[in-house]
């Protein structure tokens, strides 16, 4: 994988790091797999933890599975992947700081409005 980095590099400077950032999504999913099994559901996990499995399922079902049957689906220029890895780390990004910022200690008293939405 490392020999292509730099045709990578050339290409989209940011695509080593988002597929780095996408490596790291898909591990920590598998990371948290045994506790949600262990209680059960993923409401054992913290708030900005649950954002991960989240966008683990976006990652495998929307960018990873391709098929190959499909004229139209057979391949994926790297122009469009790189699009759609930005935007899945920026929705992980934007999504971890707004739950993040919401359940600060100083907000607690405001999170039934939260679950309300």
């Amino acid at each position: 994988m490392k020999a292509l980095d730099p045709y990578y590099e050339k290409f989209d400077p940011e695509f080593v790091q988002l597929r780095t950032k996408r490596k790291e999504i898909l591990q920590s999913k598998e990371d948290l797999s045994p506790l949600t099994c262990w209680k059960g559901s993923e409401s054992a996990l913290a708030e900005t933890d649950k954002i991960t499995p989240e966008v683990a399922k976006i990652i495998k079902e929307d960018f990873l599975q391709q098929n190959g049957n499909s004229d139209y689906d057979r391949f994926c220029p790297l122009y469009k992947a790189c699009g759609m890895l930005r935007n899945m780390m920026a929705f992980h990004e934007h999504d971890t700081h707004v739950v993040e910022a919401f359940f600060k200690p100083d907000n607690m008293g405001r999170n039934q409005r939260f679950h309300d939405i």
